[in-house]
């Protein structure tokens, strides 16, 4: 007899499955993810900057440090609110950086977006918080050329 599966177990694993035919699909279509990494790194300022408290995650990919300045990182796009795998992306983000201190990479071209917030690489250590994201399936990744 098999066992009947939840709504929201199908909805997960299509999601697995999509994720995974969506990053198939961008490697044989797009510049490698190492290209990829390299082209959004020359655009930040390369300078370390002081080290900064994590006072809130917003979201999968947006946080808030100490003074309330708001960043959002470099080439990530994480689920937003209402959206599979939102719950998942924000929870990684508390374990990962908040109350953490971190270093901010801000882009050069492009300090901040429409929204005012501070566009940047984000590292704890020496981890890349948005490639972590990003390789454990919490966000995909964002390039705006």
């Amino acid at each position: 007899m098999e066992k009947k599966r939840s709504t929201s177990h199908r909805l997960l694993t299509g999601m697995v499955i999509g994720m995974a035919l969506g990053v198939a699909a961008g490697v044989m279509l797009g510049p490698a993810p190492g290209e990829v990494w390299e082209r959004l790194l020359a655009r930040t300022s390369g300078a370390e900057g002081k080290p900064r408290r994590v006072d809130k995650v917003i979201d999968g990919d947006t946080i808030e440090v100490d003074g309330g300045e708001r960043v959002r990182y470099i080439g990530v796009d994480a689920p937003e609110l209402g959206e599979p795998l939102y719950k998942e992306a924000r929870e990684f983000q508390e374990k990962v950086v908040l109350g953490s201190y971190v270093r901010i990479e801000a882009c050069k071209e492009e300090p901040r977006d429409g929204y005012g917030r501070t566009l940047a690489f984000v590292h704890k250590g020496s981890l890349d918080v948005g490639e972590q994201l990003l390789r454990y399936g919490y966000a995909r990744t964002l390039f705006i050329g």
